[in-house]
């Protein structure tokens, strides 16, 4: 059995941050997510809000997912089922979710006894909704100069530039050569853009989404990595036929 996939923190997302989360979960069968991310996706469904961009992908995951539960077999698997949704808190399992779990209860010759004691325990509970949190957006601030510093500032320059005529220029330092650990981060990058339009459909990432959700894998390895150097390898690519560009989106060849 493959390892599942980590745990996401999917409620209060933006829809952004949420492009660059879902991909990897929803081409997990059902049985590799974390059962709070299970349940949150059954949620983030039932939002009209819902991203157009993951829609789509979300409700066909959905119906896979049903479609996998209701062939978890009697015993110890569907023991181990209810078990591990039985942890997750009560409202954090959407009323979707538990329709769900109502129509397994109701199978025809299956025992559903584990299955009715967990419905039983979530009734009492209110399921809160999915909620989505707003994009962030860095503002700046411009503040104007009084009359009075700018002269004091305008003096200070003149004096700063005779002085410095004075001197005798520095010479240019050397272009920086490429380090091994530039060549390793460029090539983890290349790998890392290949590997995320490989899941992308045919319509391809926006760029802002694309280089987002790099950014966020890069995190454990590359804290500090920087627009700038995705972009550059972006155009490398393009420039080698590896990737396309059309209205703003990427897509491989």
């Amino acid at each position: 059995m493959r390892r599942r996939a980590p745990l996401q923190q999917l409620r209060g997302s933006d829809p952004t941050l949420l492009e660059v989360q879902l991909p990897d979960l929803l081409i997990r069968p059902s049985s590799q997510l974390e059962p709070p991310n299970l349940c949150d996706l059954f949620a983030l469904s039932e939002l009209e809000s819902c991203p157009k961009s993951v829609k789509l992908r979300l409700q066909n995951f959905i119906d896979r997912a049903k479609a996998e539960m209701s062939e978890i077999s009697e015993g110890s698997d569907m023991a181990t089922f209810v078990r591990e949704i039985d942890a997750v808190d009560p409202e954090r399992v959407p009323a979707s979710f538990r329709a769900f779990l109502g129509q397994l209860v109701g199978r025809p010759g299956r025992d559903s006894t584990g299955l009715k004691g967990l419905l039983e325990k979530l009734e009492g509970h209110e399921p809160e909704a999915f909620t989505l949190g707003a994009p962030k957006i860095r503002m700046q601030r411009a503040e104007a100069a009084s009359p009075e510093k700018s002269t004091v500032r305008t003096r200070r320059s003149t004096g700063d530039a005779r002085k410095t005529a004075t001197r005798t220029s520095a010479p240019a330092k050397p272009a920086r050569q490429q380090t091994v650990v530039d060549i390793d981060k460029m090539n983890w990058i290349r790998d890392t853009l290949i590997e995320r339009l490989a899941t992308a459909s045919d319509s391809g990432l926006g760029e802002h989404v694309l280089i987002a959700g790099i950014k966020h894998r890069a995190q454990s390895v590359y804290p500090r990595l920087g627009p700038h150097e995705i972009t550059a390898v972006l155009n490398d690519m393009l420039k080698k036929g590896l990737v396309r560009k059309s209205a703003g989106r990427w897509s491989r060849s």
